[in-house]
């Protein structure tokens, strides 16, 4: 059986940071960070599918929460976790926000030739769409109506606690995984 959580550390490992003072150096994992994707990709069952089905991610600002759900999101996309006609969506709670994500995968897929003919860019609507796969990776926010139709495999909340008491933008999202075998949901935020 195959190591899931090893495949995703060398894949996100083959990806270079974008901006900061590392930019264009290869994105090499602090161990925290590969015990993150360890304990969220490594335990399986005896058919090797993902135990996890939520992550939360929270930790200090500039620690490096953006390129790790980055190379999470083109793990999924286009790397050892992609799958066939998937839909990955990151959901934050404004346009800015959820602009983020998505700015930085664009960044990393324009760094890497490879990347660049694989995955189609579409800024305007915040989306990249892998054609090997026929997979999708859309940024969402919640003042954007019309999310019932979704039917996210992975999904990202970035700023959770931003949303307030109001659950139906979360709701929605979260019913819409009931058709996948391997759900996941990541839980992001700074902490204050």
């Amino acid at each position: 059986m195959r190591d899931r959580a090893a495949d995703m550390i060398a894949y996100i490992e083959t990806l270079k940071i974008p901006e900061g003072m590392h930019v264009g150096r290869p994105f090499v994992l602090r161990p925290w960070q590969r015990d993150i994707i360890r304990g969220v990709y490594g335990p399986v069952d005896a058919s090797g599918k993902l135990l996890c089905r939520i992550a939360v991610y929270s930790v200090p600002k500039k620690c490096g929460k953006t390129p790790l759900v980055a190379g999470i999101v083109l793990g999924h996309l286009h790397g050892p976790e992609a799958k066939h006609n998937e839909q990955i969506y990151s959901a934050a709670f404004d346009r800015d926000q959820a602009k983020i994500t998505f700015e930085y995968c664009r960044q990393m897929i324009e760094m890497d030739e490879e990347l660049s003919r694989e995955i189609v860019i579409r800024s305007s609507s915040k989306e990249l769409f892998c054609p090997a796969t026929g997979s999708r990776y859309k940024a969402l926010s919640s003042e954007v109506k019309g999310k019932h139709g979704l039917g996210p495999a992975v999904l990202i909340f970035d700023e959770l606690a931003q949303f307030g008491t109001d659950r139906t933008f979360y709701d929605t999202l979260m019913q819409g995984r009931g058709a996948h075998e391997e759900p996941l949901a990541w839980i992001i935020s700074t902490q204050s």
